[in-house]
């Protein structure tokens, strides 16, 4: 172990020196999380920096019996102490590149705190885990001078359910439009009640992988049985899904669940919407439609009213205002920027068919209404541009109609959310934080 040791007033001089006039009293040790410990810099008698070996516990799974698992957990040399918990193995993952996120979960949530290795330990309180469900032993090693070390982690998957029979559902798409999906469910004999949820084409693993943890999704079926739809029955159903993009590929996911409400094997099937749109070249027509007042968040502001309508080659299109001021800065730029697709799933970023909406613009203010489409095969139109000045008066009218909520445009001008859905009801928290226990056999 090497030591070394810099006078507190000298390293603080030079940091404050650098400090160009400011008068700091307080000294932040900064994690990669972001989270910190302060110290008044009047009681700092000293910096210290020492190189001392890792510190971390080894892991090692054996069986699982019924809530238990034996569990051998080995301390390094300069380990004094380490948490250890189980969770869902998504979960576990997200911290892999977190590990001062983990020690913080950890310490919140209540997990154990051990000093001493086990060889072939009981670890209890694992009733609550799922059926044929990844997770993971975790552990969080702290050195003899209480430093956030090593973390690691063991993977295990938990033993299927007995199942009831072989409970599935037969799925058929019967008919399929522009924004709407419909299809046929015929649940076997042995379904006591499934769920479905429907999502863009490979995209809900995804999902999962990414709100997991948020949730407190164990599985995938958990956030099938969170987000979709419950069919209490085993009849033959049909559902329709609504306000769908064109020229999409959509998944289904459908989980079956036996007398004993076990889950069987999630299922997934596919279906696509009708097409829009054609190979020629897309094309977007603005047209202003107004300059009037508008209910701005229960305040009548001036609104600049605008409809677009694109040809019958578009298959999807994105619009945008922005000041004229800055749109001349770099017009090149702001075209490339609309004609983007989104650089992930996301909802609402195209729009579809003839529309009308508003921007909330002042008077006397010139702006550049933009509108580019891209046909059925993928490819880009050319971009409209149309420059408009907003009149010196604004027209009397007062509209108090229910509008969509107003959203801050890329340009700064203040626009409407258009599309907007309700969402899905969220899962649930998770269970297993700080229950498990590891024990001498």
């Amino acid at each position: 172990m090497r030591n070394i040791l810099l006078s507190a007033a000298l390293l603080l001089g030079s940091f404050v020196a650098g400090a160009q006039g400011s008068d700091p009293n307080r000294l932040l040790v900064v994690s990669p999380d972001e989270s910190f410990k302060s110290f008044m810099i009047g009681r700092v008698e000293a910096i210290e920096f020492r190189e001392m070996e890792n510190a971390y516990t080894e892991l090692q799974l054996g069986a699982i019996n019924g809530s238990t698992m034996e569990v051998s957990a080995t301390m390094s040399p300069t380990c004094s102490s380490y948490l250890l918990d189980v969770m869902p193995a998504v979960l576990a993952r997200q911290f892999q590149s977190n590990p001062a996120g983990l020690f913080s979960y950890l310490n919140q949530s209540g997990a154990g705190s051990y000093n001493e290795n086990f060889s072939k330990g009981t670890l209890s309180g694992l009733d609550d885990l799922k059926s044929n469900t990844e997770y993971a032993v975790v552990t969080a090693s702290y050195d003899q001078l209480g430093t956030e070390c090593d973390v690691r982690m063991a993977f295990f998957t938990t033993p299927k359910a007995n199942i009831n029979g072989a409970p599935s559902v037969e799925c058929k798409l019967l008919n399929a439009t522009q924004s709407t999906l419909t299809f046929a469910f015929t649940p076997n004999k042995d379904v006591n009640g499934y769920y479905m949820v429907l999502g863009d084409k490979g995209t809900l693993q995804e999902q999962y992988e990414q709100f997991a943890g948020m949730f407190g999704f164990a599985n995938v079926g958990d956030m099938v049985k969170a987000w979709g739809a419950y069919v209490a029955h085993d009849e033959y159903e049909e559902h329709t899904w609504k306000d769908l993009e064109p020229n999409k590929e959509y998944e289904v996911y459908v989980l079956s669940c036996d007398a004993n409400e076990n889950d069987a094997n999630l299922q997934i099937f596919y279906g696509s919407t009708a097409k829009m749109g054609g190979s020629g070249d897309a094309f977007v027509n603005i047209k202003v439609d107004g300059y009037r007042y508008a209910n701005w968040d229960n305040e009548q502001k001036p609104s600049l009213f605008i409809s677009y309508s694109p040809n019958d080659q578009t298959g999807a299109y994105r619009i945008s205002v922005q000041y004229a001021t800055n749109y001349d800065q770099d017009p090149e730029g702001y075209n490339e920027d609309l004609c983007q697709d989104p650089p992930a799933a996301m909802a609402h970023w195209f729009q579809y068919g003839n529309i009308t909406t508003d921007y909330q613009i002042n008077p006397n203010t010139e702006v550049v209404i933009m509108a580019a489409g891209k046909n059925a095969d993928g490819k880009w139109g050319k971009v409209n541009t149309m420059r408009y000045t907003t009149p010196a008066n604004v027209s009397a009218t007062v509209n108090n109609a229910e509008v969509a909520p107003a959203v801050v445009s890329a340009g700064g001008i203040l626009g409407r959310k258009l599309g907007v859905k309700l969402g899905n009801t969220v899962g649930r928290v998770p269970v297993l934080k700080g229950k498990v226990r590891l024990e001498k056999r």
